[in-house]
């Protein structure tokens, strides 16, 4: 690649992201692509949101300045929630006005403009995405007729980072958080999986939510909504080199994250380690 053009970026507090990095190269797999999990700080669900704000801007430099990607999806609820309207706001006008941030929740809301106007929708997601009101707030705003309930699940992340996927405290905890959300509203027929760790626990929800109710997943659109959004700027598609090529790093031990992304990503991750903030922190 060049010095003016660059892989499309994707960022996630840990795992989580690669799945919407998967849902992204599955529509479009032309294009170059550059990963970064933050998983030595991970999770970043019970953060403040200056905290998340301010390790999301000290990956959008890596990303821009190091890996010069001209476009970065951030795949990351919370980090989508607390930190992208500031990003987008302030960061980016001020420090790199050529370059574009989305995030998983506005294509999220959108897609269920296929459900009916009056529908009971639950949002599952880390406490932070769920205590900054962001969902119900954008899903009320866009279809004043729906229902929206939230329920944090703390112990979610933590698990799935430490590949307890499959183990009798997980599905101990998705009962839990079910049982939970359920019970704020009985007629809840959608649930959102709002934060992109939580597909990779689809089947233990499944089992233990009402059989007729179904749970979307963010990497099932995502890649629709990039293709869509690239086709109405060409000016930012223009600037993606076409390689088809997948780079992934992340700033914990690769050997703990590579197992893991390969099963994800369905091919033999080698992961870089890399380094973010330090002795040269954000200064947003």
């Amino acid at each position: 690649m060049n010095n003016t053009k660059g892989p499309i970026g994707v960022f996630d507090s840990g795992f989580g992201g690669l799945t919407i990095l998967k849902g992204i190269r599955d529509k479009l797999p032309q294009y170059d692509y550059f990963f970064i999990g933050d998983s030595a700080r991970a999770p970043y669900g019970e953060r403040s949101a200056d905290i998340v704000y301010e390790f999301v801007c000290e990956a959008l430099r890596y990303f821009f300045d190091v890996a010069k990607c001209p476009i970065v999806m951030l795949g990351c609820n919370t980090a989508s929630s607390e930190a992208l309207p500031k990003v987008q706001s302030e960061f980016l006008p001020k420090y790199y006005p050529d370059k574009v941030v989305l995030g998983v929740i506005k294509p999220t809301v959108e897609y269920l403009a296929k459900f009916p106007a009056d529908s009971h929708i639950g949002v599952m997601a880390t406490p932070g995405t769920i205590a900054s009101g962001e969902y119900q707030k954008l899903i009320k705003e866009t279809y004043p007729g729906m229902t929206v309930s939230g329920q944090g699940g703390a112990m979610f992340v933590p698990l799935i980072e430490h590949n307890e996927i499959d183990t009798p405290p997980m599905l101990y905890f998705a009962k839990k958080y079910s049982d939970e959300l359920m019970a704020q509203d009985p007629q809840i027929k959608t649930i959102i999986l709002g934060c992109t760790h939580y597909p990779l626990i689809k089947k233990q929800l499944a089992e233990v939510l009402p059989k007729d109710v179904e749970l979307i997943s963010q990497e099932d659109f995502i890649g629709d909504y990039m293709k869509k959004y690239l086709d109405q700027h060409p000016n930012i598609k223009d600037e993606i080199t076409t390689g088809g090529t997948c780079i992934v790093t992340t700033t914990e031990n690769p050997d703990k994250f590579d197992p893991l992304a390969s099963e994800i990503l369905n091919f033999n991750v080698q992961a870089k380690r890399i380094r973010l903030g330090g002795n040269n922190p954000c200064q947003c």
